[in-house]
Protein backbone atom coordinates (compact mmCIF):
# COMPACT_ATOMS: atom_id res chain seq x y z
CA UNK A 1 0.00 0.00 0.00
CA UNK A 2 2.64 2.39 1.30
CA UNK A 3 4.38 1.38 -2.46
CA UNK A 4 1.58 2.03 -3.83
CA UNK A 5 0.70 5.90 -3.11
CA UNK A 6 4.55 6.74 -3.68
CA UNK A 7 4.19 5.87 -7.03
CA UNK A 8 0.98 7.49 -7.24
CA UNK A 9 2.73 10.86 -5.78
CA UNK A 10 5.62 9.95 -8.34
CA UNK A 11 3.20 9.78 -11.10
CA UNK A 12 1.06 12.86 -9.88
CA UNK A 13 4.59 14.92 -9.75
CA UNK A 14 5.36 13.84 -13.19
CA UNK A 15 2.28 14.99 -14.67
CA UNK A 16 2.11 18.14 -12.80
CA UNK A 17 6.18 19.16 -14.05
CA UNK A 18 5.11 17.92 -17.44
CA UNK A 19 2.03 20.17 -17.99
CA UNK A 20 2.56 22.86 -15.57
CA UNK A 21 6.49 24.28 -15.91
CA UNK A 22 6.22 26.96 -14.09
CA UNK A 23 4.96 24.69 -11.01
CA UNK A 24 8.33 22.93 -11.39
CA UNK A 25 10.45 26.29 -11.50
CA UNK A 26 8.29 27.44 -8.28
CA UNK A 27 9.15 24.29 -6.53
CA UNK A 28 13.01 24.05 -7.36
CA UNK A 29 13.03 27.76 -6.31
CA UNK A 30 11.09 26.80 -2.93
CA UNK A 31 13.39 24.11 -2.39
CA UNK A 32 16.27 26.18 -3.20
CA UNK A 33 14.79 28.54 -0.63
CA UNK A 34 14.42 26.32 1.92
CA UNK A 35 18.03 25.16 1.36
CA UNK A 36 19.22 28.16 2.01
CA UNK A 37 17.71 28.96 5.09
CA UNK A 38 18.81 25.43 6.89
CA UNK A 39 22.62 26.64 5.69
CA UNK A 40 21.88 29.96 7.15
CA UNK A 41 20.46 28.70 9.96
CA UNK A 42 22.85 25.92 10.47
CA UNK A 43 25.38 28.67 10.36
CA UNK A 44 24.11 30.61 12.92
CA UNK A 45 24.22 27.47 15.27
CA UNK A 46 28.13 26.73 14.51
CA UNK A 47 29.09 30.54 15.18
CA UNK A 48 26.53 29.90 18.88
CA UNK A 49 28.36 26.74 19.41
CA UNK A 50 32.00 28.13 18.98
CA UNK A 51 31.14 31.19 20.96
CA UNK A 52 29.54 28.89 23.74
CA UNK A 53 33.06 26.52 23.98
CA UNK A 54 35.29 29.82 23.53
CA UNK A 55 33.91 30.80 26.59
CA UNK A 56 33.48 27.60 28.57
CA UNK A 57 37.56 27.41 27.61
CA UNK A 58 38.30 30.84 29.18
CA UNK A 59 35.95 30.51 31.83
CA UNK A 60 37.61 26.97 32.94
CA UNK A 61 41.35 28.97 32.48
CA UNK A 62 40.11 31.17 34.67
CA UNK A 63 39.02 28.74 37.72
CA UNK A 64 42.07 26.67 36.84
CA UNK A 65 44.92 29.66 37.35
CA UNK A 66 42.93 31.33 40.15
CA UNK A 67 45.90 30.44 42.57
CA UNK A 68 48.03 32.78 40.34
CA UNK A 69 46.08 35.41 39.61
CA UNK A 70 43.86 35.47 42.97
CA UNK A 71 43.26 39.43 42.98
CA UNK A 72 41.49 38.94 39.13
CA UNK A 73 39.39 35.54 40.21
CA UNK A 74 37.86 37.78 43.28
CA UNK A 75 37.58 40.39 40.54
CA UNK A 76 35.32 38.34 38.34
CA UNK A 77 33.53 36.65 41.42
CA UNK A 78 32.83 40.38 42.53
CA UNK A 79 31.43 41.05 38.55
CA UNK A 80 29.38 37.61 38.65
CA UNK A 81 27.64 38.75 41.62
CA UNK A 82 26.98 42.33 40.64
CA UNK A 83 25.83 41.17 37.39
CA UNK A 84 23.59 38.66 39.08
CA UNK A 85 21.87 41.63 41.39
CA UNK A 86 21.83 43.78 38.38
CA UNK A 87 19.37 41.07 36.11
CA UNK A 88 17.48 40.09 39.32
CA UNK A 89 16.48 43.30 41.02
CA UNK A 90 15.76 41.72 44.26
CA UNK A 91 15.60 42.88 47.60
CA UNK A 92 17.10 39.62 48.86
CA UNK A 93 18.49 36.76 47.06
CA UNK A 94 20.11 33.32 48.28
CA UNK A 95 23.47 33.16 46.22
CA UNK A 96 25.49 29.75 45.63
CA UNK A 97 28.71 28.54 45.08
CA UNK A 98 31.78 26.10 44.90
CA UNK A 99 32.77 24.99 48.41
CA UNK A 100 36.43 26.19 47.69
CA UNK A 101 35.40 29.70 46.37
CA UNK A 102 32.85 30.08 49.67
CA UNK A 103 35.77 32.42 51.05
CA UNK A 104 36.66 34.46 48.34
CA UNK A 105 33.16 35.07 48.04
CA UNK A 106 33.03 36.40 51.34
CA UNK A 107 35.21 38.52 51.12
CA UNK A 108 34.01 40.18 48.13
CA UNK A 109 30.62 40.08 48.90
CA UNK A 110 30.44 43.50 50.58
CA UNK A 111 31.89 45.80 47.84
CA UNK A 112 29.38 43.64 45.47
CA UNK A 113 26.92 45.07 47.41
CA UNK A 114 27.64 48.81 47.86
CA UNK A 115 28.38 48.82 43.99
CA UNK A 116 25.43 46.63 43.16
CA UNK A 117 23.12 49.70 45.22
CA UNK A 118 25.36 52.70 43.69
CA UNK A 119 24.71 50.98 40.25
CA UNK A 120 20.86 50.53 40.67
CA UNK A 121 20.58 53.79 42.94
CA UNK A 122 18.76 51.08 45.46
CA UNK A 123 19.54 50.25 49.20
CA UNK A 124 22.26 47.09 49.56
CA UNK A 125 20.41 44.13 49.42
CA UNK A 126 19.99 40.73 51.67
CA UNK A 127 22.44 38.30 50.67
CA UNK A 128 21.68 35.10 52.22
CA UNK A 129 24.77 32.36 51.48
CA UNK A 130 23.01 28.98 50.72
CA UNK A 131 25.11 25.67 52.36
CA UNK A 132 24.33 24.12 49.20
CA UNK A 133 27.43 24.59 47.29
CA UNK A 134 27.84 24.35 43.32
CA UNK A 135 29.70 21.39 42.15
CA UNK A 136 33.76 21.85 42.01
CA UNK A 137 35.48 22.76 38.10
CA UNK A 138 36.22 19.95 35.99
CA UNK A 139 40.39 19.10 36.72
CA UNK A 140 42.67 18.91 33.41
CA UNK A 141 42.90 15.11 34.43
CA UNK A 142 39.05 14.70 33.60
CA UNK A 143 38.65 13.57 30.35
CA UNK A 144 35.64 15.13 30.02
CA UNK A 145 36.90 18.59 30.69
CA UNK A 146 37.38 21.55 27.73
CA UNK A 147 41.01 21.39 26.43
Amino acid sequence: MLILAFKITCILRSAIDRYIPGALRKREYSMQLKASRIKVLQAQDDLVTAMREDASKDLLNVIHHHFKHQHNYEALLKSLIVQGLLRLKEPSVLLRCRKEDLHKMESVLHSAKEEYAAKAHVHKPEIIVDHIHLPSAPSSDDPHALS
